[in-house]
C-alpha cells in the first residue's frame, strides 16, 4: 500500500511538471528525474514478483508471473521508464 502510495504521487508530479516544463520552458531538477527513474525501475522487478488474476483466481507462480508480466506490461515500462532525460544533452533537464 506505501510503496502504491509512493508511485501514485510520483506520477501526480510527473503529470503536472512535465507540460508545465514544456509550456513554460524549465527543466525537472535532475535528482527528481533520477528519483523517478530508479522508482520505476525498482517497479518493474517488483512487478516480476506480483501475483495476477485469471478467471477469478490469483497466480502466485513465478513462471506464470514473469510470462504474463511481459507479455502485458513490461514493454511498455520499460520504455517509460527509461532515462530518457539522458538523451537530450541537456544538463538541466
Amino acid at each position: 500500500m506505501t510503496w502504491d502510495m509512493i508511485t501514485m504521487f510520483t506520477i501526480l508530479i510527473e503529470a503536472v511538471y512535465v507540460p508545465f516544463s514544456i509550456g513554460f520552458n524549465t527543466s525537472q531538477p535532475m535528482a527528481f528525474n533520477w528519483f523517478s527513474t530508479i522508482l520505476f525501475m525498482i517497479d518493474i522487478v517488483l512487478n516480476f514478483m506480483t501475483g495476477f488474476f485469471k478467471d477469478g483466481l490469483q497466480v502466485m507462480r513465478e513462471r506464470f508471473i514473469v510470462l504474463n508480466y511481459l507479455k502485458t506490461w513490461f514493454v511498455l515500462d520499460v520504455l517509460s521508464t527509461f532515462p530518457w532525460f539522458l538523451l537530450s544533452g541537456d544538463e538541466n533537464s
